[in-house]
């Protein structure tokens, strides 16, 4: 019996492993397998869309403005 629940642990991982990059991550893929079997999750997986990554997104740095030095009076 132990060795059936290693196998199915390992399985496990492996979906997940394969939906960490997916809609849910891996540990929502991990419960699945749990909670179906590691082949129902598969699919599962390979149904669902893949994460969108992020634009990164550059914040332009604000300019210090200064007071204007005065002209030079002609003396």
């Amino acid at each position: 019996m132990i060795p059936v629940a290693i196998i199915y642990t390992f399985l496990s991982f492996l979906v997940a492993f394969f939906g960490r990059n997916r809609k849910f991550g891996f540990w929502i893929y991990f419960v699945l397998c749990f909670i179906f079997t590691p082949v129902v999750t598969l699919v599962i997986v390979l149904a669902s869309a893949k994460r969108v990554a992020l634009a990164k997104v550059e914040v332009p740095v604000p300019v210090p403005v200064t007071a204007p030095t005065p002209a030079p009076t002609g003396a």
